[in-house]
């Protein structure tokens, strides 16, 4: 066996240990997150939005996290142990997801920034530029060729796109 494959094949079940562990605590916060979401009234959206983006992190983060915990003595019938082999397999298995999973976020995020590029600006009046200022952010009005519906696009720079023939069929006030 390789070198890489044998360190691999050492420190997998530490690693599979640890994700298992992870989905469970996982899907128990996520769980815990919906349901005060689901039934406390009155959370902005600004506020569901970075209470979900905390969640996500903090799954991501949670193999890292359990390293620090302090564990008592490994008895033998403390916890889920996987025999190596499917250590090795669950650990190759949640790699190449994560991976594709990445590879999929940045496509999306590089097809994202494509689109409101593409965007074009719509020219505004008096009685819609002031709307469009929040504190220091400024956000944009255009119109693209490629949403059937209004859509919000940017984090950094927002951009409210819509679709070419909505501004001429929308009165002002209702812009």
């Amino acid at each position: 066996m390789t070198p890489a494959i044998e360190a691999l094949r050492v420190v997998s079940p530490a690693a599979a240990d640890l994700l298992v562990a992870s989905i469970w605590q996982g899907v128990l916060l996520t769980g815990a997150v919906a349901l005060c979401v689901r039934y406390v009234r009155g959370v902005s959206a600004s506020t569901r939005f970075g209470l979900w983006t905390a969640v996500l992190v903090l799954i991501v983060l949670l193999p890292a996290l359990s390293l620090f915990v302090p564990h008592k003595e490994a008895s033998a019938n403390a916890g889920v142990h996987l025999a190596s082999d499917w250590s090795l397999g669950v650990v190759c298995f949640w790699a190449v997801l994560s991976l594709l999973r990445a590879a999929q976020l940045c496509l999306s995020a590089a097809r994202l920034r494509t689109l409101a590029r593409s965007a074009q600006p719509v020219e505004m009046d008096a009685m819609i530029a002031p709307l469009l200022v929040d504190g220091s952010r400024r956000v944009m009005l255009c119109t693209s060729e490629q949403v059937d519906r209004p859509s919000v696009v940017g984090f950094f720079r927002p951009r409210i796109l819509l679709p070419p023939d909505l501004p001429e069929i929308l009165s002002r006030a209702e812009l």
